[in-house]
C-alpha cells in the first residue's frame, strides 16, 4: 500500500464522510503498518466502528472510572489523553462565576484555576513530545499546583477552625459551601495533580493507583455532563489512535497562535 493511495483514501473520505470510506482508509493505513492492530484495538475499545468492523475486539462493558483505567493496557498515554480531554470539557462547562462564600476570591479564581489551566497545558505540552524537558516543566506546574491547591486548604481549614470557635454545631462542611463553580475547579486540580504524578513519577506500580484517583477527580469534575465528557474523550482518542488527526497536538500547536485554551476541541 503505497503512501499515495492512503492520500488518496484520505481525500476521499474528508470529502465524503462516509463510513465505507473511512473504513477503506483504516484498513490501508493498517496494511501499511501506518496505524498497529494495538491501536485499532485501542479504538475499539472505546467505540469506533470502523475498528470493530475491521475485526478489533469489541470493548469490555465498563463504568467511566473503570474504563479509565482499563485504558492503561495500551499504556499511561491513552488514560492521561482521555483525562485531559474530560479536564478540558470540564473548564469550558464552568458555571458563571459567583462571589465565594467562604474562600477569599484570590484563592481559587486567582490562584488555583490559573495555575490548573497552566498544568492542563503542560501536561497536554509532555504528550506531544514526552522527554524531559516537557516533564520539567510538568514538574514545575505541578508545583505551583500543589502550592495552590494548599492554599484552598488552609482557607476551608480556617472556615472550619472560625465556625468551631462560634460554637456552631455540628461544624459545617466547607467544601460543601463553596460554590458548583469551585467545587469543580477543586476537582480539578486534584485531577490534574494525579495526572502530574502520573506523568513525573517512573514507579511502574503506582502508575494504575495515580491513573485511577486522576479519572475519578475527573468523573467528578463533569459529574452533570459525565455522558457527554466521555464520549468527547473517546471521540479523541480514536482519532489519535486511528491516525486521523491529534487533537492535543493540534491544540499544543496551535496555542502560541490563538486564544486556544488547554483542553479544546479542535473541529
Amino acid at each position: 500500500m503505497t503512501d499515495a493511495r492512503i492520500r488518496e483514501l484520505e481525500r476521499r473520505w474528508a470529502e465524503t464522510g462516509a463510513p465505507e470510506d473511512e473504513s477503506a482508509l483504516v484498513r490501508a493505513r493498517v496494511q501499511a503498518g501506518v496505524v498497529a492492530r494495538e491501536a485499532l484495538a485501542l479504538a475499539a475499545y472505546c467505540g469506533s466502528g470502523v475498528a470493530l468492523e475491521l475485526g478489533a475486539a469489541p470493548a469490555d462493558p465498563a463504568g467511566p472510572q473503570s474504563w479509565g483505567v482499563g485504558l492503561l493496557r495500551w499504556g499511561r498515554t491513552a488514560p492521561i489523553r482521555a483525562v485531559l480531554s474530560a479536564l478540558g470539557h470540564a473548564l469550558r462547562t464552568l458555571p458563571e462565576r459567583e462571589r465565594s462564600r467562604v474562600v477569599p476570591d484570590n484563592v481559587v479564581e486567582g490562584s488555583l484555576y490559573p495555575c490548573a489551566r497552566r498544568a492542563l497545558g503542560e501536561v497536554e505540552g509532555w504528550v506531544v513530545q514526552p522527554g524531559a524537558r516537557t516533564q520539567q516543566r510538568v514538574r514545575r506546574a505541578g508545583r505551583d499546583l500543589e502550592r495552590a491547591s494548599t492554599r484552598l486548604t488552609q482557607a476551608l481549614n480556617a472556615q472550619r477552625a472560625a465556625a468551631r470557635r462560634a460554637d456552631m454545631r455540628p461544624v459545617p462542611d466547607a467544601w460543601a459551601l463553596l460554590t458548583t463553580r469551585e467545587q469543580r475547579i477543586g476537582q480539578v486540580a486534584f485531577a490534574l495533580r494525579s495526572c502530574v504524578a502520573a506523568v513525573t513519577n517512573s514507579a511502574p506500580h503506582q502508575l494504575e493507583s495515580l491513573v485511577g484517583r486522576a479519572v475519578s477527580h475527573a468523573g467528578f469534575a463533569v459529574a452533570e455532563d459525565a455522558d457527554a465528557a466521555r464520549r468527547l474523550a473517546a471521540q479523541e482518542v480514536i482519532a489519535w489512535a486511528l491516525g486521523h488527526r491529534d487533537p492535543v497536538r493540534m491544540r499544543v500547536g496551535k496555542r502560541g497562535e490563538t486564544q486556544i485554551w488547554p483542553g479544546d476541541p479542535i473541529e
